[in-house]
């Protein structure tokens, strides 16, 4: 009877030490948890604050393409203003053709029926005779 008891009272001792270590994981671990669980929090803020950044770049591209889509039509539109000025300056060099084939033949004629006439240019009036 002295031998279980001492095995009873070895089994008791025994347990009351897996019931220590049990306690010390808990306690410890409770620790890990809190520290697990700041560390989620901290991690959640900074995917807030990314998901803010992320909106914002958002909001700037569409304004970028919004300004993009103005300044091409502006660009469109000083392109065709452009082709305008010089389909008028092309219709003028080609009127102004035509006035000097037509006053070259005219030139021509009265020096047909006069003898001789003669052509004064514009560079000729700044050199001197």
């Amino acid at each position: 009877m002295i031998l279980l008891t001492v095995f009873i009272a070895l089994g008791t001792i025994a347990s009351a030490i897996a019931v220590g270590f049990q306690w010390y994981e808990m306690h410890t671990g409770g620790a890990d948890t809190k520290a697990i669980a700041e560390a989620a929090q901290k991690q959640a803020c900074a995917a807030h604050q990314i998901a803010e950044a992320s909106q914002r770049n958002a909001t700037a591209a569409e304004e970028f393409a919004t300004s993009a889509g103005l300044i091409n039509r502006g660009v469109e539109d000083a392109v065709k203003k452009l082709q305008l000025q010089a389909d008028q300056a092309s219709r003028s060099a080609d009127a102004t053709k035509s006035a000097a084939d037509t006053a070259r033949g005219n030139t021509q004629e009265k020096s047909a029926t006069l003898g001789e006439c003669r052509i004064i240019c514009p560079n000729d009036l700044y050199t001197s005779a």
